[in-house]
């Protein structure tokens, strides 16, 4: 389980962020996993790795110097199959291959009639030949519906599908857009990421919500309390939030990649934190 909070300047200036993002994972605090690095089998790629065995050393969020990012977000569902395909390879296999968003999702779209797979939302973006803002495309193998272009401006997403979201997504989206229009501005590039930080940490409840109610009757109401924050303890499950991400990239391609994780092991009671922040330059 993961939530997204994505910006698109529709038209840089030159003076702000064309891309702000901002993400949280969510996952079991035994879950083997390496921390955001430079990947050694694609060195113009970063991201976090999932080193659970058999799921295919994918990520639930990667960039590429070439100007892609993805970001997969599990969508919340009572029975899981244990046998079903990784989906962390959706987003490795896009940044670190050659073919657009729109062919990369065609292909997983084609997959997920072939091959079962646990239910997901994928989003993936791509720099534009035409100098224009990026590209954004959406797909989920839930609604049955092909994979679509997003416009530019502000996107928030969970763990539902994006036309029914939980009440945390339309609360965080709300905050995230005050916090962009007010800081939009490279010099304002340490305020903007200590308030995306603290959006990312908001331990708010946003409940009752009928949606993540419906979606997750399998679970006590404290279990859907817990859930229904933005940043998620649940210590009766060693499950929560482990890893906070924010992008920035401006006109001149230049980005700044945060990650904030929860050391191993975990101990909700006082965590520590490693933090870990990269500065490069997007290729032309």
């Amino acid at each position: 389980m993961c939530i997204l909070f994505l910006y698109i300047n529709p038209s840089s200036s030159g003076q702000g962020y064309d891309i702000i993002l901002a993400s949280n994972r969510d996952e079991f605090f035994n879950r083997p996993t390496k921390l955001a690095d430079f990947w050694d089998d694609a060195p113009d790629c970063i991201g976090g790795i999932d080193l659970m065995p058999g799921r295919g050393s994918g990520t639930w969020l990667g960039l590429s110097k070439a100007g892609k990012i993805g970001i997969l977000l599990n969508i919340l569902q009572k029975d899981l199959d244990p046998q079903a395909k990784g989906r962390g390879y959706i987003v490795r296999d896009f940044i670190k291959g050659n073919v657009s968003s729109q062919e990369h999702l065609a292909m997983v779209q084609k997959d997920t009639k072939m091959v079962a797979y646990n239910q997901f939302n994928i989003i993936l973006l791509e720099k534009r030949d035409n100098g224009k803002c990026c590209k954004v495309m959406l797909y989920d193998n839930v609604r049955g519906c092909d994979p679509e272009e997003i416009g530019p401006g502000f996107l928030a997403a969970g763990n539902s599908t994006i036309d029914q979201p939980w009440k945390k997504v339309e609360a965080g989206k709300k905050k995230f857009q005050s916090i962009v229009s007010e800081n939009n501005s490279l010099s304002c590039k340490d305020q903007l990421m200590k308030e995306l930080m603290a959006l990312l940490n908001d331990e708010t409840r946003n409940f009752p919500d009928p949606i993540l109610e419906k979606q997750g009757a399998h679970y006590s109401t404290e279990v859907l309390e817990q859930r229904s924050a933005i940043y998620v303890k649940i210590p009766s499950m060693d499950y929560g939030t482990r890893t906070n991400t924010i992008i920035l990239i401006d006109g001149q391609g230049n980005c700044t990649y945060l990650e904030r994780t929860l050391k191993e092991p975990v101990n909700l009671e006082q965590p520590d934190y490693e933090e870990r922040k990269y500065e490069f330059h997007l290729n032309k």
